[in-house]
């Protein structure tokens, strides 16, 4: 404490930061006051109470007064060509010319990459279900064709029906093989279905988005497990 000086009554100082004079926090503590009884502040502090503030503006210490600015510290802004800037101060963006939403080149190749990952993720849950391969999914293709015809059929042949009845060439086990295959492509088409919707809809959300976090948020809703 300076000479001359004398302890006072506790009073509130409300600090700020040295370098941009934000608003940092209010502390009561005793005050110091010199011979002629004004009070002396610590560096970084001031008695002047800052002003209220909303979400999204904070106050700010300048020429001896306190300002109120925008605060969109943590967001990320875009510049004019697209490049992604983090915004770390008090202040409109806008004034270094940066705009809130990213320009419609960028949202379209977000989108688009979003509907990749979507068709991505529904094909894995596919082969969840499926064989992979064309011959695969050509025989199965068929072998259903032939199970149908075995249904339909009064007399079925094993020898008209080779596929049905690789397995087994008995007339009786030929009729349960053609269900068995019959139930498990119902089966199949029945989990497809809930895959199909589930990629349309959500590619469906990700083109409606009007933002990055939208695009972003809507792909990830799509789930297929």
């Amino acid at each position: 404490m300076a000479a001359g000086s004398t302890l006072g009554a506790a009073m509130l100082i409300h600090f700020f930061e040295p370098d941009t004079g934000d608003f940092l926090r209010s502390v009561e503590m005793p005050t110091v006051r010199d011979r002629i009884g004004t009070v002396l502040t610590p560096a970084g502090g001031t008695l002047a109470a800052p002003p209220l503030t909303t979400v999204g503006f904070r106050p700010r210490w300048a020429d001896g007064e306190w300002v109120i600015l925008p605060d969109h510290r943590g967001e990320v802004w875009y510049a004019p060509e697209g490049r992604p800037v983090s915004i770390h101060k008090l202040g409109d963006p806008a004034d270094d010319g940066l705009v809130s939403n990213p320009p419609p080149e960028m949202l379209a190749r977000a989108k688009d990459a979003a509907c990749t990952a979507i068709d991505v993720a529904a094909e894995a849950a596919r082969l969840r279900v499926m064989t992979p391969g064309a011959g695969q999914a050509m025989e199965y293709a068929r072998a259903l064709d032939q199970a149908k015809g075995v249904l339909a059929a009064d007399e079925p042949s094993p020898a008209d029906f080779p596929l049905v009845a690789a397995a087994d060439a008995s007339a009786s086990d030929l009729i349960e093989g053609a269900r068995a295959i019959v139930v498990g492509a119902e089966r199949t088409d029945a989990a497809l279905a809930v895959i199909r919707t589930r990629r349309l809809a959500g590619k469906t959300a990700v083109r409606a988005a009007t933002t990055l976090p939208e695009i972003h948020a809507a792909g990830a809703a799509v789930v297929f497990a």
